[in-house]
């Protein structure tokens, strides 16, 4: 399944009200229908946002929209949660994206992130584990050598 890494509502200097956000996501399996099991928020923002819609399915090769609401509720800083889109991929079962929102805040750039190993040229597979020393930053890498963005990228 391919889906935009990270998306953004916006930067708001007061309540906006609730924003919605259409999500394309792509079955990339030109022979299986995806079939998405369950779409739901993950972390201490959660309940700001809210999955309104999700399709059951999408054919091979097709697309889905999923829709989400984000509702600041009067309130004023920073959000940030993971999307976690469970389906029968047998690939990736388990999909993450990220959705931020700020509202009467700037968000602070991010302090460079810490590798469990330091940069090399290595011959053999390992576990390299990435954390950042900014509370609620959205970490998006790539495995193919080109600089990862919102829209491209997976999410650590």
């Amino acid at each position: 399944m391919e889906a935009p890494p990270i998306v953004d509502y916006g930067r708001y200097g007061t309540d906006p009200g609730p924003v919605s956000r259409l999500i394309a996501l792509r079955n990339t399996d030109p022979g299986r229908t995806l079939r998405l099991t369950s779409v739901t928020t993950d972390g201490p923002d959660a309940e700001r946002f809210t999955v309104q819609a999700f399709p059951a399915s999408i054919p091979p090769g097709g697309e889905g929209t999923l829709s989400i609401r984000f509702d600041a509720a009067g309130g004023t800083r920073c959000w940030s949660v993971r999307l976690v889109i469970e389906s029968n991929d047998p690939v990736t079962p388990v999909t993450t994206l990220g959705l931020v929102a700020s509202v009467g805040c700037t968000p602070s750039p991010p302090r460079p992130p810490l590798a469990s190993t330091p940069p090399g040229t290595f011959g053999e597979d390992f576990t390299l584990s990435l954390t950042s020393p900014t509370p609620g930053t959205v970490m998006v890498f790539t495995t193919d050598g080109s600089v990862p963005s919102p829209n491209h990228g997976q999410l650590y």
